[in-house]
């Protein structure tokens, strides 16, 4: 079977490559263990100094930035690809602004309008939310195919754009080398727990909500704390968090990929009830790690966590932490949600049928 050339518009290389976005479009190239798709990357230097300047402009000189794009759709950029230019793959694959080029290529782009409700709590408007799906429709329109990481998301979309439902398709993130638990694993992990392990993962610790767990912790008695310890990996990066809540507590500021994926093996619990959270890898790895999770009750987060059958989903506040973390004291409940979230992961998240969903969306962009 002959491979589907999909173009990757990513830079190879900016100055910060750390990025998350960047560092996931790098991830997909792996798609190709499950499917027959060749992802191809060029190495641009016009793309590498754009969103070189975008990135350094934007920390150092924002009034220019601002300015520089105050005549633009800041969805919208052109792109100089050579890869493009020539015809030399036979779809785009875009998760950046828009790259509008003289090219019949079709282009799959991954974008959209986040939840509403979840940007209204951090104080955006509706009219500015209403701007968002105005300007991001331009990108809408031109593109074969938008694909969006939850079902509800794909049906907000085609609600309030109604002539152009079938462009929108789903498609969650791709997480390469995911092996999940066993249903017997979970079972002894969960059953045999003499003392419930809390495991919280977030760099940015105040927008991922652990300060309002380490709240939500204070508020429970002596005893129910003796009934939990916790990890934390975190940086802090957005602000530092005293972790004193009388729950018997490990610090670590930061660890490669596979050390938290072995920290989440162990964890009983998986906690993170982030103030805003678009997606949230963490909580799929959980999943797959065989831990009951809870999490925060954002659009996207209660469809990964299967609205309330595969996890618990709160309110960022410390009394529905608190109350969710009384729940799982029950272990028959944690039992219960780890098993189903287990198998959602299998269902819906795993690389082979995350895979499968990318190659059937790049094939019916070809069809446009």
């Amino acid at each position: 079977m002959s491979k589907l050339k999909v173009y990757v518009d990513t830079t190879a290389w900016f100055i910060r490559p750390k990025n998350t976005d960047w560092l996931y479009m790098h991830w997909i190239n792996q798609m190709s263990d499950y499917v027959p798709v060749e992802f191809v990357y060029e190495c641009n230097l016009k793309e590498i100094a754009s969103e070189s300047f975008r990135y350094i402009s934007g920390r150092l000189m924002p009034r220019l930035t601002n300015s520089y794009h105050r005549h633009e759709n800041p969805y919208m950029r052109q792109a100089h690809s050579r890869i493009i230019r020539k015809g030399l793959a036979d779809v785009v694959f875009s998760h950046a602004c828009f790259p509008v080029f003289e090219s019949n290529l079709p282009v799959v782009w991954f974008h959209g309008v986040v939840d509403p409700i979840m940007q209204i709590a951090r104080g955006i408007t509706e009219t500015e939310i209403n701007k968002q799906y105005l300007l991001q429709s331009n990108g809408f329109k031109k593109s074969a195919k938008t694909m969006l990481v939850t079902k509800e998301q794909v049906e907000r979309h085609s609600a309030y754009f109604p002539d152009l439902r079938d462009r929108f398709a789903y498609a969650p993130f791709f997480l390469p080398g995911m092996q999940a638990s066993t249903a017997n694993e979970v079972l002894l992990k969960q059953k045999n727990a003499s003392k419930v392990r809390l495991l919280f993962v977030g760099r940015e610790g105040k927008r991922k909500g652990l300060d309002i767990l380490v709240e939500a912790l204070a508020m429970l008695s002596q005893s129910e704390r003796n009934y939990f310890s916790l990890d934390v990996v975190s940086a802090m990066s957005d602000g530092s968090i005293s972790l004193i809540s009388g729950v018997d507590t490990t610090w670590h500021k930061s660890l490669p990929r596979n050390e938290v994926l072995k920290l989440m093996r162990a964890a009983h619990v998986f906690v993170m009830p982030s103030r805003f959270e678009t997606y949230g890898f963490t909580f799929v790895e959980a999943l797959a790690a065989g831990c009951a999770v809870i999490g925060p009750d954002w659009e996207a987060q209660k469809e990964i966590l299967d609205f309330g059958r595969s996890g618990i989903n709160v309110r960022p506040f410390p009394e529905d932490i608190c109350n969710g973390l009384r729940t799982v004291f029950d272990r028959n409940i944690r039992c219960n949600l780890a098993l189903s979230g287990l198998e959602k992961f299998n269902r819906e998240y795993s690389p082979e049928q995350v895979a499968k969903h990318h190659l059937n969306i790049f094939e019916a962009s070809l069809c446009k």
